[in-house]
């Protein structure tokens, strides 16, 4: 299955009850998550690790649109969008037809990029981050009303300063490889121990297209990075470096280095992982290990590559993706135990082991 067939079959199957479209959060909530026999569990229990997931957010922005008696795209332009004064941002296909909207770019094996034959990601995730387009000047302009604790550049006050502070105040602490993603999470905001100082910040990933902001508030300075195709992550690591350097004195902690003298129990971490949209392979390579990975976002074929894991220490790897310049860490949580790893943690999502 190539990207074009893996993009077609998102948005032909209903995931969990989801279907484009507002409908898909309601019926969720109505029907599916009511009832255990549909066979929709949860990955830990409840505050017992951390695992990024947009589902939450979903909830979140169905919330929303009950306790305001209106549609989550309505909410936010309402709310959020024009008492900030922004007029190139927006959620809905007919709003972005009339700006300069970006389009996404694959990249296949053999380096060459292809314009993607979906521009966005269902709408029914759209509390979540995968509808929302705006310009970088505009995005600054949301991360400057954090900055002020609330208040927009004309005045307009949008959050009380309280729950401005506690967005950006770290609520979780991050451990092992989900500490790649960020060092702890506040209401909303990641939290990066950066050289230098605290950067708060997200970043965003849809088809095709990839998102920085990065905020240091007690230095008044931010950086906004906006991409649509090509190795994004390497040239994101580079520019953002250089940039919260120079404008922030803060720079980007680097990746762990790999040692390849360190010993690897295999039988620790052979197995498989799993979660909706992703199936992780652990398996023997050559006098290590190696993970071969089927996810929507990466390959869904039937016979994957396979991925070396190379040591970094504390049951923690480091991977290289094709045609990517930059490292992921990928770790392995429980590897002590008889039974080895319970779970493997990749990009901030914890994989339970199912085999």
């Amino acid at each position: 299955m190539n990207y074009g067939e893996a993009i077609d079959w998102l948005f032909s199957t209903q995931m969990f009850g989801i279907k484009l479209g507002l409908e898909g959060p309601r019926r969720l909530l109505k029907e599916f998550l009511a009832y255990p026999k549909h066979g929709v569990g949860v990955i830990h229990a409840p505050g017992a690790r951390f695992s990024y997931c947009n589902a939450g957010f979903v909830v979140a922005g169905r919330l929303v649109e009950v306790l305001r008696g209106a549609s989550f795209d309505a909410v936010l332009r309402e709310r959020i969008i024009a008492p900030l004064g922004l007029h190139a941002t927006g959620t809905l296909p007919e709003q972005a037809i009339l700006q300069r909207a970006a389009v996404g770019h694959f990249v296949d094996p053999s380096g060459a990029a292809h314009v993607v034959p979906v521009w966005s990601l269902q709408h029914s995730n759209a509390p979540a981050g995968a509808t929302p387009f705006t310009t970088a000047s505009e995005l600054l302009a949301f991360a400057r009303m954090h900055i002020d604790d609330g208040v927009a550049a004309g005045g307009a006050r949008l959050l009380s300063g309280e729950s401005a502070r506690l967005m950006r105040t770290r609520q979780v602490e991050l451990h092992g490889s989900a500490g790649a993603m960020a060092d702890a999470w506040g209401l909303g905001w990641e939290l990066k121990d950066g050289i230098g100082g605290t950067l708060v910040g997200h970043s965003g990933v849809t088809i095709g297209q990839m998102a920085w902001l990065d905020v240091v508030p007690e230095r008044r300075a931010g950086m906004a990075l906006l991409t649509n195709g090509g190795d994004a992550p390497a040239l994101a690591s580079r520019v953002r470096d250089a940039v919260l350097r120079e404008v922030a004195g803060v720079g980007l902690p680097p990746l762990p280095a790999v040692d390849d003298t360190l010993p690897i129990e295999a039988a620790r971490y052979l197995g498989v992982y799993e979660r909706a949209g992703a199936r992780i392979e652990i398996v023997a390579s050559g006098a290590g290990i190696g993970a071969r990975i089927r996810a929507i976002w990466f390959s869904l074929a039937p016979d994957p590559p396979t991925l070396a894991l190379r040591p970094i220490g504390g049951d923690r790897f480091r991977l290289s993706f094709p045609n990517a310049a930059t490292d992921t860490i990928v770790g392995f949580a429980g590897a002590a135990a008889p039974a080895g790893a319970r779970f493997l943690e990749m990009q901030g999502r914890a994989h339970p082991r199912v085999e």
